[in-house]
């Protein structure tokens, strides 16, 4: 595909999805939904990439929905058209969330509305200390940001933000659970960097079925998520990974690698 609006490159098993629409800071429309999708859909077939990190260009992670550009309107039903139509945050969300790899949101500033959705349904989430995070919708009249934010934080508190459009710091938004970790701007690259190549050192095809795990299990009750947890258990046992983790450990050295 002849990508004009993301920009990605791939380094060290790393695959960096950057959105590039700065002047707009990010903000989501048709033609950048269905270029982001497409540079998904290209690293999860990818063997060369191990992780993925999501960025945005300049000053702001995504300011959600470009509303000066709205989506376009095909499929004649309207809730159809918010979950399925080209390019819309939704698809994005639940491909981010259907990768079998790690999927790690570099929030390099606002992080608002759909863009807000985008850094929730990423695996791990590192954040610049002038990072914010808000649910604007309301001040507009729309309703929307149900879907998210209270699994995280519960339904009271999603409540609260979604009704008066709270905007919260990155500290914040760390000390709730909504990111891992929070770090000067300057220093931001570096240490998501780092942590990436971490994990893509590691057993990233386990990781990729604990990921499948944890998103079945989520609101599963106890003894389905129980089952979740087995039907990983059992499909990482025969990955090369593991059979290499089991001769490692027998042979005192460090285990190497493959993400297969």
């Amino acid at each position: 595909m002849d990508y004009k609006l993301i920009k990605g490159k791939i380094e060290d098993g790393l695959g960096w999805v950057i959105l590039n629409r700065p002047d707009n800071m990010n903000a989501l429309n048709t033609p950048i939904g269905e270029e982001l999708l497409a540079m998904l859909d290209e690293y999860e077939r990818d063997e060369a990439v191990r992780v993925i990190i999501l960025t945005g260009a300049g000053k702001a992670f995504c300011a959600g929905d470009d509303i000066r550009e709205p989506f376009q309107d095909p499929l004649p039903v309207p809730v159809r058209q918010y979950l399925e139509g080209p390019g819309r945050w939704p698809r994005v969300t639940r491909k981010i969330k259907g990768i079998m790899k790690p999927v790690i949101a570099m929030v390099n500033g606002h992080a608002h509305g759909a863009g807000f959705d985008l850094s929730l349904s990423c695996d791990i989430r590192f954040a610049a200390e002038e990072a914010t995070f808000c649910y604007a919708y309301i001040l507009r009249g729309f309703a929307s940001g149900t879907a998210f934010l209270p699994r995280y934080i519960g339904i009271g508190k999603a409540a609260e933000f979604l009704f008066t459009a709270k905007r919260i710091s990155a500290k914040e938004a760390e000390s709730l659970g909504l990111v891992n970790r929070v770090v000067p701007a300057a220093e931001l690259e570096k240490a998501t960097t780092e942590f990436a190549k971490q994990l893509a050192q590691g057993a990233t095809r386990a990781m990729g079925l604990v990921k499948r795990a944890l998103n079945q299990g989520w609101n599963a009750d106890f003894e389905r998520a129980l089952e979740f947890q087995a039907l990983a258990a059992t499909a990482a046992n025969e990955t090369e990974d593991a059979k290499e983790g089991k001769l490692a450990f027998i042979e005192k050295r460090p285990p190497r690698f493959k993400g297969k």
